[in-house]
């Protein structure tokens, strides 16, 4: 921007005038004034855009609108909804029952394979098995089957 010609002084002989000292200091202080205004003013308007503001202001504004109700509609809907907080308790909870579950099933496994092991091996535990559980008997024996009423 070329330099304001009222605060440049005069360099002409005779171009001294009365009371040009005021007129001169006044107006370099003035042109100084404009001239920090303008230079900030242009930085600011450069930094902020073409508008001086406005854009970046509404943009804070409208981005906080945005997120504002994301949190009030999206967030309780994630919390109470159908898959939302309700559900991760309730699979929580379920989750434990199925691994109490699991433990009873492979403790019952290891005892049925323990008992395998014992009919292969063991021929008194075999008969006795046979007896109770199939109702078998041996040549000669006698059975007599008591009912209850």
């Amino acid at each position: 921007m070329p330099p304001d010609p009222e605060s440049q002084p005069s360099n002409r002989a005779g171009s001294k005038q009365k009371g040009s000292s005021k007129n001169l200091s006044s107006a370099k202080t003035l042109s100084s004034a404009r001239s920090v205004g303008q230079d900030t003013g242009h930085a600011e308007a450069s930094a902020k855009g073409p508008v001086g503001g406005w854009v970046t202001r509404w943009g804070v504004r409208l981005g906080f609108i945005v997120g504002l109700a994301w949190v009030i509609g999206y967030l309780p809907l994630q919390f109470f909804g159908e898959r939302g907080l309700a559900q991760y308790r309730r699979l929580k909870r379920e989750r434990i029952e199925l691994r109490v579950r699991n433990r009873k099933l492979a403790a019952e496994i290891r005892q049925m394979r323990l008992e395998v092991e014992r009919l292969r091996e063991d021929d008194v535990f075999l008969e006795k098995a046979a007896r109770e559980d199939l109702g078998m008997v041996r040549k000669g024996e006698l059975v007599f089957v008591i009912e209850e009423k």
